[in-house]
């Protein structure tokens, strides 16, 4: 098929096929530009090296829109058709469908081809039982790469799944509620395996027919944090977590949430196993054995954290209370976005912005170097934020916790 010339614009020969959508114009420096214009709210255009590779997507772009637009046809004729028959659900369930399909490369024929039949092709099911489903058929693979620990997160990402949308069916969820489920769950690190989790889930349930569209696949992550530039809480956010932390409900995860931020202990090596027995308030230290070194360290515990601690119940345990579950339901409850070891890299950076000593901060952290210390946590907070850091107190509730003096700035 013989390709026209149609004039010249800006010095540039403009080709086209009157059989084709798109424009192809060739460029000064000899490349052809594919003009395929707007498509489902994009600009398309692109660029070959050659007129003949320049013509093979031209032609590519139009069947492919040809067919997607006949499709369509199809679908909106069948549709008139059945519409008498369908009920009021399984109409609103195919408009829900057809705008998932927007963004996921799916047309609504796909869709349909692929279980989406006006709502009656599919299985509802309760969220609750699909996610004990998938993990029950999880756990009985025989897959060696499937680790005892790989199970054990995906057990507590869809765990809070379930209690999330709990009262729900599976096809229900949209795209919407995922998005601001994975959002809500923190910071780029935490967002990526729980919306993986969700992936794979969803992809299981679409084979069986539970489901019909993935909402995950329209879940775009947070911002990737750049390296060297610590995620820190604000003194506003501080504030919410340790007031919510304070209320009845919660009141057993203050412990364990003082020691991350007031100690700086890492997370899932030293705090998660912290003992009562290994807190000293008359020597105002803590002993703690981390799983990440394989040593021993001793952290001091400042006046926030003494007056914390002093004004803590013990239980009858010794083993210092922590559930991820009631830590998701914290952060939740007061509106704050906690991401990945921002407690740990909040302490050091308010730590750095009172004293400015890098050499007791890498003590402090358990760092083997002082170069950690001194590049990733200076310059992250103000002096007077710093202040306000370390005069953080216990509400006055039915008792009066141990007093301690102000932290005055360095």
């Amino acid at each position: 098929m013989s390709t026209e010339c149609i004039g010249s614009e800006g010095g540039k020969k403009v080709f086209k096929n009157p059989s084709r959508n798109p424009v192809i114009s060739e460029r000064p420096d000899g490349k052809f530009l594919v003009d395929c214009g707007r498509y489902n709210g994009k600009q398309h255009r692109y660029v070959r090296d050659s007129r003949p590779k320049a013509l093979a997507l031209a032609s590519h772009v139009r069947i492919e829109r040809e067919r997607d637009a006949l499709q369509r046809k199809r679908l909106d004729k069948h549709i008139g058709e059945q519409a008498k028959a369908l009920d009021l659900e399984g109409v609103k369930e195919y408009v829900r469908i057809r705008e998932m399909c927007k963004g996921t490369g799916m047309t609504p024929l796909q869709a349909c081809e692929a279980g989406i039949k006006f709502g009656n092709a599919t299985h509802p099911v309760d969220v609750p039982k699909a996610v004990d489903d998938y993990l029950a058929a999880r756990k009985a693979e025989t897959n060696p790469a499937l680790s005892v620990r790989t199970i054990k997160y995906l057990v507590h990402d869809l765990g809070s799944f379930k209690r999330e949308f709990g009262g729900m069916k599976l096809h229900e969820v949209d795209s919407a509620q995922v998005k601001r489920f994975v959002r809500q769950s923190g910071g780029y690190y935490m967002q990526r395996p729980l919306r993986n989790a969700v992936w794979g889930f969803y992809t299981w349930a679409i084979d069986l027919g539970y489901a019909t569209v993935n909402p995950a696949m329209q879940v775009k992550l947070g911002k990737k944090p750049e390296h060297g530039e610590p995620e820190i809480l604000s003194i506003a956010d501080i504030e919410k977590l340790l007031d919510t932390a304070q209320s009845p409900e919660f009141r057993r995860m203050l412990p364990n949430l003082v020691l991350r931020l007031f100690c700086g202990m890492r997370p899932d090596a030293e705090a998660s196993h912290a003992k009562w027995s290994d807190v000293k308030l008359d020597r105002k230290f803590v002993e703690t054995w981390s799983t990440k070194t394989h040593k021993t360290r001793y952290i001091t515990l400042y006046a926030p954290a003494l007056a914390f601690l002093g004004s803590c119940d013990r239980g009858d345990t010794d083993k210092i209370y922590w559930s991820k579950w009631a830590w998701a339901k914290l952060r939740k409850k007061a509106g704050v976005i906690v991401p990945q070891d921002s407690l740990r890299h909040s302490f050091a950076s308010y730590w750095i912005g009172n004293y400015h000593n890098a050499h007791k901060l890498a003590v402090l952290m358990g760092h083997t170097g002082v170069q950690t210390a001194a590049e990733f946590y200076r310059r992250s907070v103000t002096a007077r934020d710093s202040k306000a850091f370390w005069n953080l107190r216990p509400r006055i509730e039915d008792r009066t916790p141990l007093q301690f003096p102000v932290v005055k700035s360095a």
